[in-house]
């Protein structure tokens, strides 16, 4: 495996902040995968495993792909003895209960309580699998990837979307910037997306108050002007 595609499994938090704020944008999967440096599966990948159901959001994310690190460790000998039996009952249509149950019957040398297959499909899920899928109950969730619910401010002399240019929509020229903001628990930020280039820049800010964010970016327009 090469070392670019190790680094495509681990994004930093800087590449995820990049993602969000390409997603609130119109650019396509592909687009913001050039722009970010990852390929567009990885792009997929990460959207699919650290999304939530309000979108996905750079925090979130980064805390889920961390937590998901952390787990992945935990695995032990009995980790192992337990995964294909529990694998085998949920592809059969088996409960957790039952998977318990047959196990006492059958192999009752191996201790493996419902409590544990829970435990041992929600930590699959955490990893990226899809055991979970195969649980009697399970429901099916949409994630909708680029709709993360944020604060919205009103930015001293903006332009609203509506009132743009047409040329800009071409997205055929440099300087037409798309900005918007992300709210996290700890920090506030202002993103700026150049819409030919896809150059995103990034400040941070201490309050949410608009005059603060529109000197926010314009320090930012100033780095590359």
């Amino acid at each position: 495996m090469s070392t670019q595609t190790r680094q495509y499994k681990q994004l930093t938090q800087g590449q995820r902040y990049q993602i969000e704020a390409l997603l609130r944008t119109d650019y396509m999967q592909k687009e913001i995968a050039v722009s970010v440096g990852i390929s567009e599966s990885a792009l997929s990948r990460e959207l699919s495993r650290n999304a939530n159901d309000d979108g996905y959001g750079a925090e979130s994310a980064h805390a889920l792909a961390s937590q998901r690190r952390v787990t992945a460790t935990k695995f032990s000998k009995t980790d192992e003895r337990h995964m294909p039996i529990i694998k085998k009952g949920l592809l059969l249509g088996w409960s957790p209960e039952n998977i318990s149950f047959r196990m006492k019957v059958e192999v009752p040398d191996i201790a493996l309580s419902h409590t544990i297959v829970y435990k041992r499909v929600a930590t699959n899920k955490v990893c990226g699998g899809s055991l979970y899928k195969n649980l009697p109950r399970f429901g099916k969730r949409r994630y909708k990837a680029g709709k993360r619910k944020a604060g919205r401010i009103t930015i001293p002399g903006r332009v609203d979307i509506s009132d743009r240019p047409a040329v800009v929509d071409l997205r055929s020229r440099l300087g037409d910037w798309e900005g918007d903001t992300i709210y996290g628990q700890d920090a506030h930020l202002v993103t700026l997306v150049d819409r030919k280039s896809l150059l995103t820049l990034i400040g941070k800010v201490d309050t949410k108050h608009a005059e603060v964010v529109a000197e926010s970016m314009i320090k930012l327009l100033k780095r590359v002007s």
